[in-house]
Order: structure tokens, then C-alpha cells, then sequence
């Protein structure tokens, strides 16, 4: 097989014991073999037009009716938008970098399920495939570390965001956890979906968790933008 002219050991093995559960990883794998490293970061940017967020299709009815995010929309469109309203002018060039890195794996590291290229989620697609989260976490790894083999720069900052040390990583690991939150509220108000087709989210993510459980900027955007938003949206 071709990726084993790139991993080999223990590296090897490991892949292959992902890709017997995932056939298409091993597929994409192969792709990027055959490019030269100075033409992939671009080609999982077109990659990841194809690759959707797995949580609309198990969490609700958003994937069946066609509305679901692409990683691509997630990573340079949504996030930007919330870094730009909720944070300080001197963090956002920080935050950004970090949201333009830190999905690209997934340009690699994906599911085909029912013909739908979708973002690995183990805990929720037994039924497709069973990986555990420390798996995923290490194809990742073996991902994005081909992707980036000639971008030094944006492997650091990968890096960095990974390592969650700083007080702008932490953040953004925050915001890339509850930013789903923000579309949900947006369907409802926007008037094709009902509050209950998010019930998974609201149950998942009470005012309660947030406050104690993510970082504070994006904790108190929650609590004083978007928690009056969802009270509205339920009673209503």
C-alpha cells in the first residue's frame, strides 16, 4: 500500500488498523502521497468544501433536509464572524490563525457514511465504524503532520492551538465547542427549524456547563448574548 512508503513501524500498523475501519481515510491518504507537499495545503482546503460536520446529521435533522455546515463554512466563515464579535481587537489575529489550522486534518481524517463525507465523531457512528477518541486523535496527528510537511509556520501554530497553554488557545478550544450553539439558535430564528429539532444541543449545553466549564470570554458571550436568545426561542 502506498502509505506505507511514507509510515512504517509502528506508524504503519496503527494506520492500518484505522483504515480497515474507515477504508476512505486510506484512500485520501494515498491522494496526498502522491502530491508534492507544496500543493497540499491547498488541496485539503478543496477537500474540506466536501466534508461535513457530523454533529447535524446525529444530533438533528439538519443533515437530512441539506443544511448541514461543511468544515470548510465552519473553519473561515463562522468562526471568524464570532472571533470578531465577541473578542479583543489584539486577540483576534491569534484566534483566527488558529481557526484557519485547526480542522484541516479532516480533510484526510473523515468518514464516508451513506455517500457523505463527514468529520470523525466515534462516540456517535458505532453503527459506521469503531474507533476509539485516542485514534482519531492520533490519524489526526499523522494528517495534518503530511499536509503541513512545507508549512512550518502554520504546523506551529497547530501545534500551539493542540498544546492549549495559552490564554488565546484556550479560548478558541472553548468557542470551537459551543460555536454549533450559535447556528442552532440561527435556524430557529431564521424560521426553518423548530427549538426542539435542538434539543440534544440545549440539553448538552445548559448556562450552568458553560460557566464552569469553558473559557471566559466565550462563557460570558453565552450567558449575556446567546442564553436570552435560546430562553426567548423556548418559550416562544
Amino acid at each position: 500500500m502506498l502509505y506505507m512508503k511514507i509510515f512504517t513501524g509502528k506508524q504503519a500498523a496503527f494506520l492500518d488498523s484505522i483504515t480497515r475501519e474507515i477504508p476512505v481515510i486510506l484512500d485520501n491518504f494515498n491522494v496526498v502521497a502522491r502530491l508534492d507537499p507544496s500543493v497540499r495545503w491547498q488541496w485539503s482546503e478543496e477537500m474540506l468544501k466536501e466534508v461535513f460536520r457530523d454533529g447535524w446529521f446525529v444530533n438533528t435533522p439538519v443533515g437530512v433536509h441539506g443544511d448541514a455546515e461543511t468544515v470548510l463554512d465552519h473553519k473561515k466563515d463562522h468562526l471568524p464572524h464570532l472571533i470578531e464579535q465577541y473578542y479583543p481587537v489584539e486577540m483576534q489575529e491569534t484566534l483566527k490563525a488558529y481557526a484557519n489550522v485547526h480542522d484541516n486534518q479532516e480533510a484526510i481524517a473523515h468518514a464516508l457514511i451513506n455517500g457523505v463525507r463527514r468529520d470523525l465523531n466515534p462516540r456517535f457512528n458505532k453503527k459506521a465504524y469503531s474507533i476509539t477518541d485516542q485514534q482519531k486523535e492520533g490519524v489526526e496527528e499523522m494528517a495534518i503532520s503530511m499536509l503541513l510537511e512545507s508549512e512550518p509556520e502554520k504546523m506551529a501554530i497547530w501545534r500551539e492551538y493542540k498544546a492549549k497553554k495559552t490564554e488565546a488557545s484556550v479560548e478558541f478550544s472553548g468557542l470551537d465547542k459551543l460555536c454549533v450553539m450559535w447556528k442552532c439558535v440561527s435556524f430557529v430564528e431564521q424560521g426553518g427549524y423548530e427549538y426542539s429539532d435542538f434539543q440534544r444541543y440545549w440539553d448538552y449545553w445548559p448556562l450552568g456547563k458553560v460557566r464552569d466549564g469553558t473559557p471566559p470570554i466565550i462563557a460570558r458571550a453565552y450567558e449575556e448574548d446567546l442564553w436570552p436568545r435560546i430562553q426567548r426561542l423556548h418559550v416562544s
